[in-house]
């Protein structure tokens, strides 16, 4: 059952305003974020290789959630900005610890009121 409940919610979606959310760790731009980790906004983490990273993903009891910002024109999105990620560890039954959480988008913000 905990196999069958890890796969559905690696793989789920959700929108809602300008904002998209997926659980879909292939859908994460590994060398975007392999720069957040390299810059002062992740202050705890380093950069790592790219297959290193890919493998941590893979292998791991890891539930990622990715925030896009979406431009609209019309109904359809026209383009996704990655601007955030949050990762958890769990048994995807009784548990999930968040690990971390960046959102690029409030650091850009506050940027933008100090005059960054």
């Amino acid at each position: 059952m905990a196999s069958s409940t890890a796969a559905y919610l690696r793989n789920r979606e959700w929108v809602k305003d300008d904002y998209y959310i997926t659980t879909n760790h292939k859908k994460i731009p590994l060398e975007k974020l392999n720069d957040a980790f390299a810059s002062p906004t992740c202050y705890w983490a380093k950069s790592l290789p790219l297959s290193v990273l890919e493998e941590t993903f893979k292998n791991l009891n890891l539930l990622l959630r990715d925030l896009w910002q979406l431009t609209k024109d019309t109904d359809k999105p026209t383009k996704e900005e990655f601007i955030g990620f949050a990762r958890c560890v769990t048994d995807f039954t009784t548990f999930s610890y968040l690990t971390e959480r960046v959102d690029w988008s409030v650091t850009s913000r506050q940027r933008t009121r100090e005059g960054g």
